[in-house]
């Protein structure tokens, strides 16, 4: 396991790139990329430093109540990061304890040349957990996270350390995953000579295709700067590997999702292209329906599109698996 130290607010060229979108912003806070990141926090795994956020303040009592909360791991997708779940954050903090990083290669995280996989993501979630000291946990993920956590669930299930998992829209069935167009040239061997050739226009035209409540432009833009950070571009074909890893690690990952004895739900967005019905409907073949929840209407984030709505799912399915989130 690689040392793990903390460090205090740093990575300046990080607030001040996002800075360039927001300063003539009028949104909410919840928009502006800089407020969730100022409120992080960076710790050095290896040679890298990673970006994770709590919501535990530094007032005592304050500390002391939220410590106290059932601990609820949230898990972003690709190619975005943890500010992915601002909008759903102020909500939750009321019922959890809140942990989320942006992983390595994504978001405010460093970005390495090499040796990405999705194993090691999951040694870095696990190594910020024992920093934090929590043994015990529930998991919220979407997308690329979503195979982080199944990875976490087939390496700890057994110690009953996760104590719920909830799926979002992701490629949790390989046969049933269709990535993009872009997707699929960045895992082919023209990765390294497309992705340099990405631009915002083609960012942007890639995500509206995939959100059906759509972003608003300053949003885009803030997550094309977050992606861009230490020439982010640069590290796509290796980080998309994950889809091959799908392939390779099927029979571990689905069979653990299958197999497994945690409790365990989906909430995704019908309309998703890339993992929407076909996906909830293979989901049902193997887990009870009640446990599936498909937002109409929704596309492939639908904790950014439809966040009141996502939250109000969230906790029916939490009493429809019979947990006990003020006991957990």
């Amino acid at each position: 396991m690689a040392r793990l130290e903390t460090f205090g607010r740093r990575h300046n060229y990080c607030l001040a790139s996002i800075n360039l979108t927001i300063n003539n912003m009028s949104d909410t806070s919840l928009n502006h990329a800089d407020s969730w990141y100022k409120k992080g926090l960076f710790f050095k795994y290896g040679n890298d430093q990673v970006f994770f956020r709590e919501n535990v303040t530094q007032a005592p009592e304050d500390t002391l109540s939220t410590v106290q909360k059932p601990v609820l791991l949230l898990l972003h997708g690709f190619p975005t990061c943890s500010w992915d779940f601002a909008a759903i954050w102020p909500q939750l903090s009321n019922s959890f304890r809140l942990v989320t990083l942006d992983f390595l290669g994504f978001g405010c995280s460093d970005k390495p040349n090499t040796g990405y996989s999705i194993s090691l993501q999951a040694d870095i979630t696990q190594a910020l957990l024992k920093h934090l000291n929590i043994d015990r946990f529930h998991i919220l993920s979407h997308d690329f996270g979503d195979t982080v956590a199944i990875e976490l669930v087939a390496r700890m299930q057994s110690k009953g350390d996760i104590q719920s998992l909830i799926l979002t829209n992701g490629g949790i069935f390989a046969d049933f995953h269709q990535p993009l167009l872009i997707q699929k040239l960045l895992a082919s061997a023209l990765g390294k000579i497309i992705a340099p050739l990405i631009g915002f226009k083609h960012f942007k035209k890639s995500m509206e295709s995939i959100f059906s409540v759509p972003l608003n432009e300053s949003q885009l833009e803030q997550y094309w700067q977050l992606l861009n950070l230490q020439q982010g571009k640069r590290v796509f074909p290796q980080l998309i590997k994950y889809m091959n890893e799908r392939k390779t690690y099927q029979q571990r990952w689905e069979g653990t999702l299958e197999a497994t004895s945690v409790p365990t739900g989906l909430i995704a967005g019908d309309d998703d292209p890339i993992s929407g019905s076909q996906m909830i409907a293979r989901y049902r073949q193997i887990k009870p329906q009640t446990t599936a929840i498909a937002m109409a209407e929704t596309g492939h984030y639908p904790h950014v599109e439809r966040p009141s709505e996502f939250i109000r799912h969230l906790f029916n399915l939490y009493q429809c698996l019979n947990i006990d989130i003020s006991a957990s």
